[in-house]
């Protein structure tokens, strides 16, 4: 019997405006996360929405960090 478990995380950053800014995204298969991919649509975006964006990448983090399968 296939016991695989894959969890998938997705932590998008929109500015005030619903634009996209950043998106961090990973998945976690039988205890190992990988496929870690960090996104930033436009430098301009990042520089104006910075706060936002580690606020969001910190939250990511735990994320991952904290689930145990």
């Amino acid at each position: 019997m296939n016991q695989n478990k894959i969890i998938y995380y997705e932590q998008p950053v929109n500015d005030d405006g619903n634009v996209l800014v950043a998106d961090f995204t990973a998945q976690r298969n039988n205890g190992v996360v990988q496929n870690i991919a960090v996104s930033v649509n436009t430098v301009a975006g990042y520089q104006a929405n910075k706060d936002r964006v580690i606020t969001a990448f910190d939250d990511f983090l735990a994320a991952i960090q904290s689930e145990t399968v």
